[in-house]
């Protein structure tokens, strides 16, 4: 190692590696996740919403419909449209994003008067009331007093599904519920993808942590986010003569890439980089 680099001593520039780090891949993970299995019936009527789009409908309660969604990166919506014909009501959901359960509870918003956008991801639904728990699904409590599923289950719902049913505070009272739930896609536990810095990632889309070129010795450019949430200072520009840390081209797994770019005559003092001798 010393003799290769006294051979380079008289070069103005010189790329070295260190190993200075272990870092979790973050957002680039293999586990990350782009389908949504969503399983879905409303004693009595449903019209299911995606991200905006209508997805589908059933007027059969007693046979829960799964529909393979897409996730968006970042945040997804989930908006029901459910009415009841008569007697007592109820909105069962269970949504598997690779092993990440979503299921009906009471963190659901329902709205008895929505505006016309009910169904759209931009909506603010802060001020939507939170679901009533009828019953857990499954519950013979429910079955037997509301003469549901004779066995407790729904035809094609997951077994054993935290689900609840759910709908407003006044049932039967209200005969049409809009509901909206929405989330961020995890990928698994992951939650790279989101444009949100998290704990155990470098940055997340536009999302630096408050980072910037001159954070990392540049001058001038702009960072970028790898598909592994680790920062890319590749589009970043140093003038000639100042010291310039992460070469043009990203870190990879573990390793940082250093590079130096220094004048001809600092390298000759090799007291000043002890590292060169």
């Amino acid at each position: 190692m010393a003799k290769r680099f006294q051979n380079q001593r008289k070069s103005p520039a010189v790329a070295f590696l260190i190993i200075a780090a272990l870092f979790p891949f973050g957002c680039g993970q293999d586990d990350s996740c782009a389908t949504l299995a969503l399983s879905i019936t409303a004693d009595n009527v449903y019209q299911l919403y995606f991200n905006g789009d209508l997805i589908g409908s059933n007027d059969r309660w007693e046979e829960a419909e799964t529909y393979s969604l897409t996730l968006a990166a970042g945040s997804n919506t989930i908006a029901i449209q459910a009415s009841d014909d008569s007697v007592i009501a109820g909105l069962l959901v269970h949504a598997d994003a690779c092993g990440d359960i979503i299921s009906s509870n009471a963190d659901w918003r329902y709205q008895l008067n929505p505006p016309g956008n009910w169904q759209s991801p931009a909506l603010d639904d802060s001020a939507w009331s939170f679901a009533n728990v009828e019953a857990p699904y499954g519950s013979g409590i429910r079955c037997n007093a509301y003469g549901l599923c004779g066995n407790n289950q729904v035809q094609n719902f997951p077994n054993n599904s935290p689900a609840r049913w759910i709908w407003s505070a006044n049932n039967p009272g209200d005969h049409t519920v809009w509901f909206r739930y929405s989330f961020s896609a995890n990928g698994g536990g992951s939650h790279g993808g989101n444009g949100v810095r998290e704990q155990d990632e470098e940055c997340d889309g536009d999302d630096f942590g408050g980072d910037s070129c001159s954070t990392y010795g540049y001058s001038s450019g702009r960072l970028k986010c790898s598909e592994s949430c680790l920062i890319d200072t590749s589009e970043c520009t140093t003038p000639s003569g100042e010291v310039n840390f992460n070469p043009p081209f990203p870190r990879i797994g573990v390793l940082y890439f250093y590079e130096i770019n220094l004048p001809q005559e600092i390298w000759k003092d090799k007291e000043s980089f002890p590292i060169l001798k």
